[in-house]
């Protein structure tokens, strides 16, 4: 069964999505939004193809664990997913967000999977 996301992308590249109108939908003011709003730039990121797009972000867990000198901790969990298959590509749990960590991630995943056309990656401080 295909993800929200495919079907939802599937959809709205097929024109299958009825927007509501508000006003009378041939005035000119009604025209002029209606092109505005088409010729806007829509950022997103979908990619139309397998290894097109990677999405890198770190999530914090939110159950601790007890580490061997007896300190609890919340794990952070590094995910990279493939855009437009919605694979999961890897998987790592650390300890804190770092270069480090990260740089460890990127080269277990390229011993094992091919590069990407691209990659986006979440740098918003908590």
């Amino acid at each position: 069964m295909p993800s929200y996301a495919s079907l939802w992308r599937y959809m709205r590249s097929h024109g299958l999505f009825k927007r509501a109108r508000r006003g009378p939908s041939h005035s000119p003011g009604a025209q002029a939004a209606e092109f505005r709003y088409e010729a806007r730039e829509v950022r997103s990121y979908e990619s139309e193809y397998v290894n097109g797009l990677w999405h890198l972000d770190f999530h914090h867990g939110s159950l601790r664990v007890l580490l061997t000198d007896g300190r609890w901790v919340y794990p952070i969990l590094l995910g990279i997913l493939d855009d437009h298959s919605r694979l999961c590509c890897h998987l790592q749990w650390y300890l804190a967000e770092g270069r480090a960590n990260f740089v460890t991630a990127w080269a277990r995943l390229f011993k094992s999977a091919i590069c990407p056309a691209r990659c986006s990656m979440t740098m918003a401080r908590p």
